[in-house]
């Protein structure tokens, strides 16, 4: 079990610790990407290309609220022990309103904060690099505060790399 303390908010969780190498005991991951949340896209339905129709495009049937709210109460069913997403977290890494977005979707799974029960790692994809539309897209250094915002949330494996002076991160899952 633990317990986070955020000024007047406390937050309760517990982590269960994977099986021992000598038991059959199955274990369920769950792999993802590219949820790119951010407030302004709920409600709005995108065109999406047509595979029946090569050139044409139809309008998406979910909104990406909707669309990521039914994929995490379907992750959350089948009860997995770990969650892995591969980049692309949030639409724009800089902007914090979108991390707020992100993590308002994995603590608001059905009633339950799916992020505080099941470990979840993640690889930061382009978009964590983005700053935002308004802010300095991909340009130094905005990139480098945006990739800042993603490392207060998730810790890096140790791969004895150093970082090159603070400006580029080399996270190597492999």
């Amino acid at each position: 079990p633990f317990r986070v303390q955020q000024g007047e908010s406390t937050f309760d969780g517990e982590f269960t610790t994977a099986p021992s190498a000598r038991s059959r005991e199955p274990v369920r991951l769950v792999f993802f990407a590219d949820t790119e949340t951010e407030p302004e896209s709920t409600g709005k339905h995108v065109d999406w290309p047509d595979p029946a129709n090569p050139g044409q495009a139809r309008t998406y049937l979910l909104d990406q609220t909707t669309g990521l709210s039914n994929n995490l109460q379907v992750i959350a069913a089948r009860d997995p022990d770990l969650i892995g997403i591969a980049g692309d977290l949030v639409e724009s890494g800089g902007e914090q309103r979108d991390w707020d977005e992100f993590w308002k979707h994995m603590t608001h799974v059905n009633g339950t904060n799916l992020a505080a029960r099941v470990p979840l790692i993640a690889a930061p994809g382009n978009h964590e690099y983005y700053e935002g539309p308004r802010m300095g897209a991909y340009n130094q250094p905005g990139s480098e505060r945006a990739i800042s915002r993603w490392l207060t949330y998730f810790d890096n494996p140790a791969n004895g790399e150093p970082e090159a002076e603070g400006r580029y991160y080399r996270l190597d899952y492999g």
